[in-house]
């Protein structure tokens, strides 16, 4: 017979909710941040405006389109990095609130090498 202790189950389920909560926020953030971006600078990233407003009305709940899913952790396969920027160019943890979803969208689009 195989014991099921009960606080485990109950941890492992808060913890689940809790990394669904958050993935469900990135990806709200993440749509924001895309609709306020200028159309040329999408076609300069090379994705197209019309993909960007049919994804940026997506609800929080779906996931994002595949060349859009790329852009939440990393970079797409097809840009390569450029030369480390000094310490003093990175974007830094304290920038207003209004500039943090954009400086987060450029780190994921062009990281910066350490």
């Amino acid at each position: 017979m195989i014991l099921i202790d009960p606080e485990t189950v109950m941890t492992r389920t808060i913890e689940a909710v809790g990394r669904r909560l958050g993935e469900w926020d990135r990806r709200a953030r993440m749509r924001r941040a895309l609709a306020r971006i200028s159309p040329r600078l999408l076609v300069d990233v090379g994705l197209s405006p019309e993909a960007v407003a049919r994804e940026s009305r997506q609800p929080f709940w779906r996931p994002l389109a595949g060349d859009l899913d790329a852009l939440g952790g990393a970079a797409p396969a097809a840009v390569t990095p450029g030369p480390a920027l000094p310490a003093a160019v990175r974007p830094a943890a304290t920038l207003p609130a209004a500039v943090r979803p954009a400086a987060t969208l450029a780190a994921a689009i062009f990281p910066c090498r350490a």
